[in-house]
């Protein structure tokens, strides 16, 4: 960029100048070389600035891979917990199935088969109550 700002640059000490005086005056010549020294600095700086680029990504998912390695070989909160048990019990609405300890109901069903089928879809533990709250019989 060097050679576009000796080409364009105005220096400071330099009044306006009529067409004439600028005429006058020699002007500073730029060759074919410095155009293209200038522009093999150019491309030097754009393929630093993606081999960084490049590199910083190639980091990223280096990180990211020992991040999901880590995690593979520690096992998890959820698979060291106990099941959660679900409660198919008699709502307003319905049949709702409830796990252990919510405030609102996972799923309202209008019959209690639908509500049974659904906790064995989802493979979940459950218990069945009768309309009136007593546990049935499995």
């Amino acid at each position: 960029m060097g050679f576009l700002k000796r080409l364009f640059k105005k220096k400071p000490q330099q009044k306006k100048q009529s067409a004439q005086q600028r005429e006058r005056q020699p002007k500073e010549e730029v060759t074919l070389e410095d155009v293209e020294r200038e522009l093999e600095g150019i491309d030097s700086m754009e393929e630093t600035e993606a081999e960084e680029t490049f590199e910083s990504e190639v980091e990223r998912d280096q990180a990211a891979e020992a991040a999901a390695e880590a995690s593979e070989d520690e096992p998890s909160e959820e698979a060291s917990a106990q099941p959660t048990t679900y409660h198919i019990q008699k709502h307003d609405e319905g049949w709702q199935v409830l796990a252990d300890g919510a405030d609102e109901p996972e799923k309202i069903f209008k019959y209690q088969k639908e509500a049974i089928d659904y906790a064995k879809e989802k493979q979940y533990e459950y218990l069945v109550y009768k309309a009136d709250g007593t546990l049935r019989k499995k």
